[in-house]
Order: C-alpha cells, then structure tokens, then sequence
C-alpha cells in the first residue's frame, strides 16, 4: 500500500530528540510534502503541537493508542 506521506518512527526517543528529528526531515523535503511521526515520548505532544506553530509545518492529524502517539504534519 502506497502513503502520501513519509514515516518518521521516533518511538524509544525523549525530548527533544522527536521534534529535532522532525525538523531535520522536513529540511530535505518540499513545501506540501506531509510527514507522519511515531512517537512514544508523551512530552511529543506538546513539543510538536509548539513546532508547528512556527508557521513552517501545519498539524493535520494527532491520535493516541495504547501510549503511541502520531501525528501527520503538512510542509508549507
């Protein structure tokens, strides 16, 4: 099955690491590129919801199962 977007699994990781991994990733990519981050660090909700409000990146989606957090991130 093809996806729309990148995978960035983080899970394992603590702050910062997460965010820092998903700003690096979204250097190499172009403006309407989206990318999924998997995390597992609970801080990751907060620290990308704050990220994507640099106006660089816009939060599409977030859910939450069974301590897994993702998110859905659109370049713009």
């Amino acid at each position: 099955m093809k996806t729309d977007f990148s995978i960035l699994d983080v899970s394992g990781e603590t702050c910062p690491i997460p965010v820092l991994r998903l700003k690096k990733i979204l250097k190499t990519t172009s403006a309407g590129d989206k990318v999924k981050l998997i995390a597992t660090d609970p801080n990751t909700k907060t620290d990308v919801q704050r990220f994507c409000q640099n106006g660089k990146s816009t939060l599409l989606e977030y859910s939450e199962l069974a301590g897994v957090y993702s998110f859905l991130i659109l370049k713009v």
